[in-house]
């Protein structure tokens, strides 16, 4: 599992963890966090199984 915040070091770690996973043909998981705004409401809610 690799966590991604779209800086450029997470994107190394997503290519490292990548190409380590197809060696070992083993799954990756991609995980991004996010904060949800103290007030207000939010439009849409994504799980990842829409994606």
């Amino acid at each position: 599992m690799v966590g991604v915040d779209g800086s450029s070091s997470a994107l190394a770690a997503v290519k490292w963890a990548a190409h380590d996973c197809a060696r070992h043909h083993a799954p990756l998981r991609l995980v991004n966090g996010y904060s949800v705004p103290a007030r207000g409401h939010l439009e849409m809610v994504l799980t990842g199984n829409e994606i």
